[in-house]
């Protein structure tokens, strides 16, 4: 048999501090949304932030996927 080449398990630790910076970060896009009264699309932030918050070492968790990801979903949105 192989060994599994899934990424180790995060401490409880680890997770709770993740979940809690993810929640904060998601709070201040939605604070930032209600000052300029325009809300703004939280779902794919959310994803994002679950993702790099629950398993960092995969490849769609870095900076350059998870950025250049969140800036090719806004031109196609506000594509014609």
């Amino acid at each position: 048999m192989t060994a599994s080449a899934a990424p180790a398990r995060p401490r409880a630790r680890t997770l709770l501090t993740a979940s809690a910076v993810s929640v904060a970060a998601l709070l201040a896009v939605v604070a930032a949304g209600a000052l300029v009264h325009q809300p703004l699309l939280i779902p794919p932030l959310a994803a994002s932030m679950a993702l790099v918050a629950g398993a960092p070492d995969l490849p769609l968790s870095q900076p350059r996927s998870v950025v250049g990801g969140q800036l090719l979903s806004a031109l196609t949105g506000f594509s014609p």
